[in-house]
């Protein structure tokens, strides 16, 4: 039951770790800050792969300790199974704090996904505007040409 335990703390902590990470990323898109925007996702990706490899102990872990009770769907019908204990209250605790980290971290990312959104609106209608300052309208005769010149401004911050 320790080992069990062991991993959801250190699901936990990978849960907590990104919502930092996460955070971060906000205040990073705001100013623009690309590469360190890649430095963090690189930290992400490799936070990601070890709750991956927790999840699969996690995973054997429960199955190990229910063996003789049949395929276990979820923590919490392995919990159910559980007599009442300190270590089920400590299973519980953490289950409850990884489901809190996990909607945390859903709603930062969904605020960092709408930064990016409006950011990327952003390019685009600046693109938009320079290439119509650049080609101009034209009411010239079609062999004619009109050129304006336009100074190209861009502001990469968003």
């Amino acid at each position: 039951m320790q080992a069990l335990l062991d991993i959801l703390s250190r699901q936990s902590g990978c849960y907590s770790e990104l919502i930092g990470l996460a955070k971060r990323k906000k205040a990073l898109i705001v100013q623009d800050n690309i590469d360190e925007m890649r430095n963090i996702t690189a930290r992400e990706n490799g936070i990601l792969t070890k709750i991956q490899k927790s999840e699969k102990e996690r995973m054997e872990q429960v199955n190990a300790l229910t063996k003789h009770k049949g395929s276990i769907a979820n923590m919490g019908e392995f919990l159910e199974l559980l007599p009442e204990s300190f270590q089920k209250k400590e299973l519980i605790d953490l289950r409850m704090k990884i489901r809190r980290d996990m909607d945390e971290l859903k709603a930062l990312n969904n605020e960092n996904r709408e930064l990016l959104e409006r950011s990327l609106q952003y390019v685009d209608f600046s693109l938009n505007l320079l290439r119509s300052a650049i080609t101009g309208p034209s009411f010239a005769e079609p062999k004619e040409s009109t050129a304006i010149t336009a100074r190209p401004t861009f502001d990469a911050r968003g």
